[in-house]
C-alpha cells in the first residue's frame, strides 16, 4: 500500500500505487490491476470512499502509464524537490494529493498599479467586460455538442480536441467522453470522464455515464480472472476453431443441399430447396460463431447494440440497421454501413470482416448450386447468410474466451 503522509495521504502518483520512481511500465499495469480490482466501486459498494480512491487510481494509470506524460511528472517532482529541498518524491513538504506538482508562485509585477486606482473597480469593470477568449470557447462548445447531435462524431471529437489544445474544460472533457463511448473506445472514454468528474465533482450525469463505461471497460480487461495467454497460445486457439468452423461449413455447404434437389417455387427464390436454405442458415450462423469463439472480432454488444441516435426515447442501434437492410439486399446494407461509418467516425473492421465472410460464403454457394439456382442465390443468398451470421455472432459470444474481452 502507499507509504503515507501525516495527514493520511500520498502524496503523489506514485504513493498512490505503492511504487518507486523507478518502477517500470508492468510493474505499474500490474499494481493498477490489483488495485482497481480492490477498490472497484462494483466490488466494494460498502467501503466508504472506495469510488473516489478508484477514480485517484485510474487517474494515476492514466499519467504514469503514458510515457510522455510520466516523464513530464516525474521533471516536475524533480522540480519541485529542488524548490522545497526536498530529497524524495514522497515526502510531506512533496505535491498535494495526486496532483501535478504547483507551479512556482508569480513574482510580483514590475509596475505598480498608478495612485488613487481603486483594484475594487478595475476588478468590477473586468468581470463586466466581456472575454473573447471564453466566447470563442463556448461557440466551439456549442458547435461541438450540435456535430455530436446530429451524428458527427468525427467532427465533434475535432472541436472538443481544440478546445482542450486551448484550456481545460469539464464540458469539453465530458462530451469527448461521450464521443469515444459511442465508438467503444471504452479506456479513453474513461479517460475523459474522469477528468470530467474531478472537474465538475456535483454532476450526478457524469458519475452515471462513467459508471456506466466502467462496467465494460474493467469488466472486460481489469476484472478478469483467468490470465491471457502467450501471443502464440492465443493464435494457435483462434486457428483451431477457425479450423473446426470452416471444415463443418464446408461440410454442410457440399453436402446437405445434395439431400433434396426439388424446387420450393417460393416468389423470387423459385429454385431454391428447403436443404440449400437449411445449408445457408446453418453456414452462417457457424461462420458467425467461429469469428467470434476464436476472438477474430470484438463481442457483440459492444458494436451492433451502440446507439446511432442520441434520442434517448427511441435509440437506433448499429445491429438494428444492418439487420434490417441486410434482410433487403446484402450490397444494399454494406453501402449503408459504409455511408453511416463515414458520417459518425465508426468505421470497425469486425462488421468488415462480417461482410467479407458473408460474401466469400454467398460465392461458395453459387458455385455449388445448380446452374439455374446460381443467380438467385447470387442476389439473395446474402440475405440469409448475413442474417444467420448475426445470429452466430450473439450465440458465440458465450463461447468467447475471456481473455479475449
Amino acid at each position: 500500500m502507499p507509504r503515507e503522509s501525516e495527514l493520511g495521504q500520498p502524496q503523489n502518483y506514485y504513493e498512490l500505487l505503492g511504487l518507486s520512481a523507478e518502477a517500470s511500465p508492468e510493474e505499474i499495469r500490474r499494481r493498477y490491476r490489483e488495485l482497481a480490482r480492490k477498490f472497484h466501486p462494483d466490488l466494494q459498494s460498502e467501503q466508504a470512499g472506495a469510488h473516489e480512491r478508484f477514480l485517484h487510481i485510474n487517474e494515476a494509470y492514466q499519467v504514469l502509464g503514458d510515457p510522455v506524460r510520466r516523464a513530464s511528472y516525474d521533471l516536475q517532482l524533480r522540480d519541485q524537490r529542488r524548490r522545497t529541498g526536498t530529497t524524495s518524491p514522497g515526502s510531506p513538504a512533496g505535491p498535494g494529493p495526486y496532483r501535478t506538482p504547483a507551479p512556482p508562485p508569480r513574482e510580483p509585477a514590475a509596475n505598480p498599479r498608478p495612485p488613487g486606482a481603486d483594484p475594487r473597480v478595475a476588478a468590477s469593470e473586468a468581470r463586466r467586460r466581456p472575454n473573447p477568449h471564453l466566447q470563442e470557447l463556448q461557440r466551439l462548445l456549442e458547435d461541438a455538442r450540435l456535430a455530436y447531435s446530429r451524428g458527427h462524431l468525427g467532427e465533434a471529437r475535432r472541436l472538443c480536441q481544440e478546445i482542450l489544445a486551448r484550456r481545460r474544460v469539464g464540458p469539453a472533457h465530458e462530451l469527448l467522453g461521450d464521443v469515444y463511448a459511442r465508438q467503444g473506445q471504452y479506456d479513453l472514454a474513461v479517460q475523459h470522464y474522469t477528468v470530467a468528474a474531478q472537474m465538475l465533482p456535483n454532476s450526478s450525469l457524469i458519475m452515471a455515464k462513467l459508471n456506466r463505461v466502467l462496467e465494460r471497460q474493467v469488466t472486460g480487461t481489469v476484472l478478469r480472472s483467468t490470465p491471457a495467454p502467450a501471443a502464440g497460445a492465443r493464435l494457435g486457439y483462434s486457428l483451431m476453431v477457425t479450423c473446426f468452423g470452416t471444415g463443418l461449413i464446408l461440410f454442410l455447404m457440399l453436402w446437405i443441399p445434395q439431400l433434396d434437389r426439388t424446387a420450393m417455387n417460393l416468389p423470387f427464390v423459385s429454385e431454391w430447396t428447403l436443404p440449400q436454405i437449411v445449408a445457408m442458415l446453418f453456414c452462417g450462423m457457424v461462420a458467425g460463431w467461429t469469428l467470434t469463439a476464436g476472438a477474430w472480432i470484438r463481442r457483440f454488444d459492444q458494436i451492433m447494440l451502440s446507439p446511432l441516435s442520441t434520442n434517448r426515447r427511441q435509440p437506433i442501434s448499429m445491429g438494428l440497421v444492418l439487420g434490417l437492410f441486410g434482410a433487403v439486399f446484402l450490397p444494399l446494407a454494406l453501402g449503408v454501413y459504409l455511408v453511416v461509418a463515414y458520417m459518425q467516425d465508426v468505421l470497425t473492421g469486425s462488421i468488415l470482416a462480417l461482410f467479407g465472410v458473408a460474401f466469400v460464403l454467398t460465392l461458395g454457394f453459387v458455385y455449388a448450386a445448380p446452374p439455374t439456382a446460381q443467380l438467385q442465390i447470387g442476389l439473395f443468398g446474402g440475405n440469409v447468410l448475413f442474417l444467420s451470421m448475426l445470429l452466430g455472432w450473439l450465440m458465440g459470444d458465450f463461447f468467447r474466451p475471456r481473455w479475449a474481452g
